[in-house]
């Protein structure tokens, strides 16, 4: 703590006045917070341990789509279409059991930038939302 200094002005004595003496005090400055109790402050208010641990369940689930995400990225970056017809199959298949395939190199090339771009899209969208 800073202690306020006096300064002491005395007069000289006229015609046979007593002499005096006073006491000012100086300006002080404000005093300094301390980050301790600042910090003090906010673990104060931190919200309910329930929502602290559904907060955590969220951003795991969020993690592990966006790891999922980035392994099917991976996976398209990876992956190469032959020109031969023989080599490179696309099939596409419903909850009913319908099917299409194809072994048309140019479709299956465009339909695997439509899915990296989707791809790509969403773990954007995901690693946006992962902040804490």
């Amino acid at each position: 703590m800073v202690t306020p200094k006096a300064a002491v002005t005395a007069t000289k004595p006229t015609n046979g006045q007593t002499p005096t003496v006073t006491n000012a005090q100086t300006a002080t400055p404000p005093p300094v917070q301390n980050p301790k109790v600042e910090k003090l402050k906010v673990a104060d208010e931190l919200p309910p341990l329930e929502d602290r641990l559904h907060k955590i369940d969220v951003l795991i689930d969020q993690q592990r789509r966006y790891l999922k995400l980035a392994e099917t990225k991976t996976k398209l970056e990876k992956f190469e279409t032959a020109h031969n017809r023989d080599n490179s199959e696309l099939i596409l298949s419903d909850d009913e059991g319908h099917e299409f395939k194809t072994t048309n190199p140019d479709v299956i090339k465009e339909v695997t930038k439509l899915v990296f771009k989707i791809v790509t899209e969403k773990a954007q969208v995901l690693a946006d939302q992962l902040k804490w």
